[in-house]
């Protein structure tokens, strides 16, 4: 199924970038100047939104996002900017791309203001999960454990062995003790973790099962 959606997923995308080529350096005309910021949204995340750095952003007139009158390119910030908008006329900004196997979209729609001669827009941009999980590392007194080193294993026999080259991944914990992924195979991961502190071997063994639709919260134990 996973492998189905993306191809899905990748063909859509294509077609629409493609379709929409032709568009791409068309005119502007108008007096109004647009700046705004791209941010990367995540509800299941405790970060901030995040900028998105050198990904397309379109226009177009009214509300359809099927195609564009112009597209440009966010900075090192997230920032990105249009010129020469016409008063009071509506328009639609969106951005759509693939990131880590995931779709990330967002759209808002605006009016060019007749009073003013530059407007400000925030694009946010959400990720589309059909299933995932979403665990948070915690020590004995329920605190958050940053940057903690981990492995995850779909099998209980290679995650007891903590063999790496069976690792389904290894990675480290945010700087809030959590790690999300999204967009995964349906099946039972194991997590697996160790910190000596002092004299003391802490251990995390636990495991999750993510099914074919919605996302899984956990929280795991470091003692």
């Amino acid at each position: 199924m996973t492998r189905n959606f993306f191809f899905i997923l990748l063909v859509s995308l294509f077609v629409f970038f493609s379709s929409c080529e032709k568009n791409e350096y068309n005119s502007l005309s108008g007096n109004i100047t647009l700046s705004g910021y791209a941010n990367q949204v995540d509800s299941f995340s405790n970060l901030p939104p995040i900028p998105i750095v050198g990904q397309k952003v379109y226009l177009n007139t009214g509300s359809d996002t099927s195609s564009y009158i112009f597209q440009t390119t966010t900075d090192s910030v997230g920032v990105f900017n249009i010129p020469a908008l016409k008063d009071n006329h509506p328009y639609v900004l969106f951005c759509r791309f693939i990131k880590n196997n995931t779709e990330y979209a967002g759209a808002i729609k605006f009016k060019g203001a007749a009073s003013n001669s530059s407007i400000h827009v925030i694009l946010n941009v959400y990720p589309s999960h059909y299933n995932g999980m979403s665990i948070l590392f915690t020590d004995g007194n329920g605190g958050a454990v940053p940057n903690l080193p981990f492995r995850l294993y779909t099998s209980r026999i290679m995650a007891e062995y903590d063999s790496l080259s069976y690792a389904y991944t290894k990675t480290t914990t945010s700087i809030n003790g959590r790690f999300n992924r999204y967009n995964v195979s349906s099946a039972k991961y194991y997590v697996v973790s160790s910190q000596i502190i002092g004299p003391t071997e802490l251990k995390i063994f636990d495991s999750l099962t993510v099914q074919s639709f919605g996302v899984i919260k956990d929280t795991v134990i470091l003692h």
